[in-house]
């Protein structure tokens, strides 16, 4: 019978153990310290009357400051843009509002207050911003094709391709 020396083996666990122990007495108690949540919240999501979700209708709905573009934390990507093709935003309030990377194929924003909404990389194929407030709105890198901006007013307005558009400030 081949007898082993389980004694360094058995020094090793105690030790381990030990510090393990150690490092949680340094740290305190874990269950009192908040867990932060960078979780962004799921789609569809209600804001007043409205549920964002695609092919909604949220006439004049105010959404100043509703964030439905990408989150990220550090340099890792938690959620894409909403997808919201088809949903109506016929003259809602959607002031400094982010849509980043947000498909809105289809959507109406037709007489809506946009000033300050930020659509960077939004897909906006075939989007109506006909009669929209487009001050200070930035499109780069969105994709406009096929969008009507009929009528709408431009005022530091960056297009997708970077340029700024400034034909109707006061």
């Amino acid at each position: 019978m081949k007898k082993t020396n389980t004694g360094p083996i058995l020094i090793s666990m105690v030790i381990a153990t030990a510090l393990c122990l150690i490092l949680l007495a340094a740290c305190g108690d874990t269950r009192r310290t908040p867990k932060l949540n960078f979780t962004p919240t799921p789609f569809p999501e209600k804001i007043g009357d409205c549920l964002i979700q695609a092919n909604s209708d949220c006439t004049g709905a105010d959404l100043t400051g509703v964030d439905l573009g990408s989150t990220t934390v550090g340099r890792d990507i938690i959620r894409k843009g909403a997808k919201l093709k088809g949903i109506n935003f016929e003259g809602a309030t959607v002031v400094n509002s982010r849509f980043v990377e947000t498909i809105l194929e289809g959507a109406n924003f037709s007489g809506a207050n946009l000033q300050g909404a930020d659509f960077t990389g939004a897909g906006l194929f075939q989007v109506d911003f006909s009669g929209a407030d487009l001050t200070d709105v930035t499109f780069h890198q969105a994709d406009t094709d096929e969008t009507n901006f009929e009528g709408a007013v431009f005022c530091n307005t960056t297009m997708n391709d970077g340029t700024v558009r400034n034909e109707d400030c006061p």
